[in-house]
């Protein structure tokens, strides 16, 4: 396949099946992160591992956002760490941050792959549809 014969190619694909690819391989990622954020998660009453959660992802201007949130008050105390009035300090856990970094390494070498199989099967499609008249 040709640098000209590519080219035109992925002009035939439409943003719409391309925001979809986007859409489903950030929700895949945010999905992974927040399984190993939850398992790093320091249980005491289970609370605040059970609240981890993930918005899916959405097209905010030209890119994307994708939102992983943990609403207790003291997610961040745990995540960063924190010194009591007492003077003891509790080191920082970084469930969330360790997550996201792996992810971060990860998500490139995953979507080459994934953007090369979508690629094909789209073209496939768009394919058959042009060749059996629908």
């Amino acid at each position: 396949l040709g640098l000209r014969e590519f080219r035109d190619r992925l002009k035939n694909l439409s943003g719409k099946s391309k925001d979809n690819f986007i859409r489903r391989e950030l929700n895949n990622a945010g999905a992974e992160m927040l399984d190993r954020t939850k398992s790093r998660t320091p249980v005491d009453t289970g609370a605040l591992k059970a609240t981890w959660n993930v918005q899916p992802a959405r097209k905010v201007g030209s890119g994307w956002e994708l939102v992983i949130r943990n609403p207790m008050h003291y997610a961040s105390y745990i995540e960063f760490g924190h010194r009591m009035k007492n003077g003891i300090y509790y080191e920082p856990k970084y469930m969330m941050t360790r997550s996201a970094n792996e992810i971060q390494k990860k998500f490139p070498r995953e979507l080459e792959l994934n953007i090369v199989k979508w690629f094909d099967n789209s073209l496939t499609r768009k394919e058959w549809l042009k060749n059996n008249g629908k």
